[in-house]
């Protein structure tokens, strides 16, 4: 049974990580990911590619951006402004992780 670590939790959504199998929830507006660590560094890769890929947007606040999912058919549709939301909140969640990783260290 999982027992979910808080990694980051915003009026956007949440991102918790389980202690015993080390999967991934994600949630981001409408959508929910579960995805293994694997999958969730992926994503966040995929997110930093397309904020670094020089794209001329001429609205940031039309959903235009399709960033693939692991899941078969599953792709979140994101504006520019969200992409950057969503990636901040990403970046949070793999400080926290980087932080509890440190922390283990330590208490072992």
């Amino acid at each position: 049974m999982c027992e979910f670590h808080q990694l980051y939790l915003g009026q956007e959504g949440y991102i918790v990580v389980c202690k015993n199998c080390g999967c991934f929830q994600l949630c981001y507006g409408r959508l929910v990911l579960d995805l293994s660590k694997h999958d969730f560094g992926i994503l966040h890769i995929l997110i930093k590619k397309h904020l670094n890929e020089e794209y001329d947007y001429p609205d940031e606040e039309l959903k235009q951006i399709i960033i693939p999912t692991p899941h078969s058919g599953v792709n979140l549709l994101l504006s520019m402004t969200e992409l950057r939301q969503f990636d901040e909140i990403l970046q949070e969640a793999e400080n926290e992780l980087d932080a509890l990783s440190l922390l283990s260290l330590f208490q072992n």
